[in-house]
């Protein structure tokens, strides 16, 4: 697929990352137009990775508030969390233990801005969770603000014997969006 066309610094920072996270990178990239950095969200086009919507999911930070609002996710991110997660706030969906630390992230990806790949081996606190490999991106809105996070989730469903299991955050791997080809 497209996903041989990546910058070799690139690869070598993903070498492990399922083809599809790849797949979902270069339809992120393939949105970016001229010497965009990051892309609007309307430029973003999820035909490109049809077989990635059940797993993908879109949330739009509200200044307002200082959170993000959950505005789509496909049905394998609503039956990994055991209901729907659009219209609720990213506080409501991680929960009060994780939002600080997920809240952080999540503007440093808007804010740098940058790629943000996660493997199914990181969690944050020791409450019983699906892993995931993840890989979330930014994207602008009309105004040119980079205020939207779209993420893709691939699901491995295991339950976690939480007094056994530490939490894990040193899986993650970041790419400022201006080192992406």
């Amino acid at each position: 697929m497209a996903s041989d066309r990546l910058m070799t610094s690139t690869q070598a920072h993903l070498s492990d990352a399922d083809p599809r996270i790849l797949d979902f990178l270069n339809a992120w990239r393939a949105a970016r137009r001229g010497n965009e950095i990051v892309p609007l969200k309307k430029n973003f086009d999820p035909m490109r990775v049809p077989t990635l919507l059940q797993f993908m999911w879109l949330y739009r930070f509200d200044p307002s508030n200082g959170n993000y609002l959950c505005r789509l996710a496909g049905e394998e991110v609503n039956a990994a969390w055991g209901y729907s997660i659009k219209g609720k706030s990213l506080a409501q969906i991680v929960g009060p233990v994780d939002y600080p630390t997920v809240l952080k992230r999540w503007h440093m990806i808007t804010n740098t801005p940058l790629v943000q790949y996660g493997t199914a081996r990181e969690r944050l606190t020791e409450q019983t969770t699906q892993q995931a490999e993840r890989m979330l991106v930014p994207l602008k809105d009309t105004s040119g603000a980079t205020s939207y996070v779209l993420g893709v989730s691939l699901y491995r469903y295991v339950n976690f014997e939480p007094v056994h299991i530490p939490p894990l955050s040193g899986n993650i791997v970041r790419i400022a969006c201006a080192d992406i080809g």
